[in-house]
């Protein structure tokens, strides 16, 4: 009885095996076209990257960067004119100087020789220096200097969301890799079946319908595989740009994402993000120089008086036959003056209103929506945080099915797949177990990332390059 028993599933047995034994060199050959067109480009250049590379070569090789450093310099220079235009007097070497060179139409006969030894001066001149104007020009030069060191630090602001790019950049194509080989897999495993089912129909052994279906299957899963392909090198050549590669360079990974929860807690971060926040500083500097310019407005509508010291010049002229040096600050006066002077301006009709009415007004009108920009950024600098927080935790609850399912649909597939092969189950099981698997491995793998952008935004938030107790850079493994 048992002999017989063997004798009926002994063909169910080997003829699965034998098949797949005898298509592997076919399936190889027709679809090599397909999974080898990654290496096939020439003059591409393979790479091996890690994060630690991504983020140094990245902010050592960035385009945007380098232009930050020539911004760098620009505002340190414009800084400088203002500070040493606040605190020193204006000195200047002047030259004047004059020579003819000849006449074009002599009347004297003979011609005559008129030559001349050239004329002029040669000095240092110090300009008018303001000593005291009620405070005009400090407020000038404060407002100035809140502008130079909100520039500054907005420069360091930018060099640290090009890292965070970076490593989202970077992790993003981890999970493009990823996806490439689920669907790589899926297209393996739908090619199995095609042929399978080929060599089934030409022994009569399915239905054509059958046949047709695998075969919709196996072109279902190329596309995606293709699609998956297409994705992955456009995340090759976004990383690329970003680190200064060439163009034509493609990436190996050898790290997958590390899933850890977060840390910080909501109100935590939303006192971070008031000291902290890119948005938030730009418009808290905005309100204090909107409130110097007011009072600005105002003290110029003031008849206040200017106290100022003039020192002159000291020069050197020469000519034909005279050379001298003298000091003196207007022609014939070599005092050095110290004046208080009053200039003011009030426009009874035309721009500005009565007495610069509508100029005070507008300077006010201007203070107030500062300060209104910046209510309104703190506000949604709150509200951004609570999203982001919102759907952290959403993605986290996400992860952990996903992670439960993924060892179902698998073990559901090899089942499916076994019976498949035995005849037990319809093609349908098999596709729908195909199907459910490569997705849950691919939500699984989106899930990841979009949890770890969505931290990386909660940092962009707050205004920090990690998380508390959440190194970014340590969120991968080989």
């Amino acid at each position: 009885m048992l002999i017989i028993t063997m004798k009926k599933r002994l063909p169910h047995l080997i003829i699965p095996f034998v098949l797949h034994l005898s298509f592997v060199g076919q399936v190889w050959g027709e679809f090599k076209n397909y999974l080898g067109d990654e290496v096939r480009d020439i003059g591409v250049n393979i790479k091996s990257l890690d994060i630690n590379t991504v983020i140094e070569q990245g902010l050592r090789l960035n385009h945007d960067q380098h232009l930050r450093q020539f911004e760098g310099e620009l505002i340190d220079l414009n800084w400088k004119d203002a500070y040493y235009s606040f605190w020193f007097p204006q000195v200047d070497i002047v030259m004047t100087s004059s020579e003819l060179l000849s006449s074009i139409n002599q009347k004297t006969k003979p011609p005559q020789n008129n030559f001349k030894a050239p004329t002029g001066t040669v000095g240092i001149e110090v300009k008018e220096y303001s000593l005291f104007n009620w405070g005009k020009d400090y407020l000038q030069y404060q407002s100035d200097k809140n502008t130079y060191q909100r520039n500054v630090q907005a420069l360091g602001e930018q060099r640290r969301e090009l890292k965070l790019m970076l490593m989202a950049e970077y992790f993003n194509l981890i999970t493009l890799k990823k996806i490439e080989f689920f669907k790589k897999e899926q297209l393996r495993h739908a090619s199995f079946v095609y042929r399978l089912n080929k060599e089934k129909f030409t022994l009569n052994k399915i239905r054509k319908q059958e046949y047709l279906q695998s075969r919709d299957e196996f072109l279902r899963a190329q596309d995606e595989y293709q699609e998956a392909l297409m994705n992955a090198a456009v995340g090759d050549e976004r990383i690329a740009y970003l680190i200064g590669d060439s163009s034509s360079t493609r990436y190996t990974l050898k790290e997958n994402i590390v899933y850890k929860k977060i840390f910080i807690k909501q109100e935590e971060a939303f006192q971070m993000s008031a000291q902290r926040n890119p948005d938030v500083l730009n418009t808290l500097n905005d309100v204090e120089n909107a409130n110097i310019n007011y009072e600005i407005e105002q003290k110029d509508n003031l008849p206040l008086p200017k106290i100022s010291l003039n020192f002159g010049a000291y020069r050197h002229s020469f000519g034909q036959d005279h050379h001298h040096t003298h000091y003196e600050r207007t022609p014939h006066d070599g005092d050095v003056d110290l004046s208080a002077s009053i200039n003011a301006t009030w426009n009874l009709v035309g721009p500005g209103g009565l007495f610069n009415s509508r100029k005070t007004a507008r300077a006010l009108v201007t203070k107030n929506m500062a300060v209104k920009n910046y209510l309104k950024y703190k506000h949604l600098t709150k509200s951004q945080i609570r999203e982001a927080f919102k759907k952290i935790i959403h993605l986290q609850s996400q992860i952990e099915i996903l992670d439960a399912k993924i060892e179902t649909v698998e073990k559901t597939f090899d089942t499916t797949l076994d019976n498949y092969t035995r005849t037990q189950t319809s093609f349908i099981n098999i596709k729908d177990s195909l199907i459910s698997m490569t997705q849950t491995k691919e939500d699984y793998a989106m899930a990841l990332l979009a949890h770890l952008q969505q931290k990386i935004t909660l940092a962009k938030l707050i205004g920090v390059e990690n998380l508390p107790n959440d190194i970014f850079e340590t969120l991968t493994k080989q």
